[in-house]
């Protein structure tokens, strides 16, 4: 293995801000998980960084990036320290290309408002991955979803998402799909409690931060809202990604008879 040379050295730790990241269209992932997932998803991949020193345990992990065509170069011990994001790098790191998948309209959509936690948008992300909603729209000013802590938290999700940025999540969806409803997760007693909603085969799902919520425009322009009872008044909120989980698990799994499809018959 080669050295890594120092100007990617100095591109690896500009991929640390979203401003390198964006006009590169670049991001780093970290650990040997994520890099399998970006070649089993296909990911183009740049390059890959490894410690000498653990690059034994990465043997099959190193072979598959050769016989993909993918450099690899080596630094010394604690040498990815300073690359990474992680306190206790795993040993091995990449860069890849940022990747935009066409949306599948037949699909629902989850749309992203104002999350500024990149924990809490890497779960919301493989959430959405787990219940199959394959596009998703994040409002700018949210957090970066192509930083190393949100790529990290979605396990790879990521790489399988049709995933955009616009300044109006919810005239980003009607400007495709002007007919199908959504529905804006909401905590004011007049939203819909969640066991009586019933969805479409298309419809989309607004989700805002717990400390700001859905901005209140966009929460307007929702077609219905929607909230999940709780079962302890002196609970201020739910996590945002919990939130989400529940919401799609009742969009997607729970059983319920549709009054769109009874309308139909």
């Amino acid at each position: 293995m080669k050295p890594l040379p120092h100007r990617l050295r100095q591109q690896v730790r500009k991929l640390h801000q979203r401003k390198y990241r964006q006009a590169w269209q670049q991001a780093l992932i970290e650990g040997a998980k994520l890099i399998e997932e970006a070649l089993q998803s296909r990911m183009s991949i740049e390059f890959v960084v490894v410690d000498t020193a653990k690059a034994e345990s990465f043997a099959t992990l190193l072979q598959q990036c050769r016989a993909a065509g993918i450099p690899v170069y080596s630094v010394r011990e604690d040498g990815l320290q300073p690359l990474c994001t992680t306190q206790h790098p795993q040993g091995i790191c990449a860069v890849v290309q940022q990747r935009r998948l066409p949306v599948q309209l037949q699909k629902p959509f989850l749309l992203i408002d104002q999350i500024s936690d990149p924990g809490n948008l890497g779960t919301i992300l493989r959430t959405a991955d787990w219940f199959g909603i394959p596009n998703l729209i994040v409002r700018r000013g949210s957090v970066d979803p192509w930083n190393p802590k949100v790529v990290r938290g979605s396990m790879g999700a990521i790489f399988r998402l049709a995933l955009e940025e616009a300044e109006d999540v919810v005239a980003a969806f009607r400007q495709r799909l002007p007919d199908a409803p959504v529905f804006a997760l909401m905590v004011e007693d007049q939203a819909e409690p969640l066991p009586s909603v019933t969805v479409p085969p298309q419809w989309a799902l607004i989700v805002g931060s717990e400390a700001q919520g859905i901005d209140p425009e966009m929460a307007a322009n929702a077609d219905r809202w929607i909230r999940i009872p709780g079962q302890n008044e002196q609970a201020d909120s739910l996590n945002a990604a919990v939130a989400v989980g529940i919401a799609l698990y009742a969009f997607t799994v729970a059983p319920k008879t549709s009054v769109y499809s009874a309308s139909e018959q």
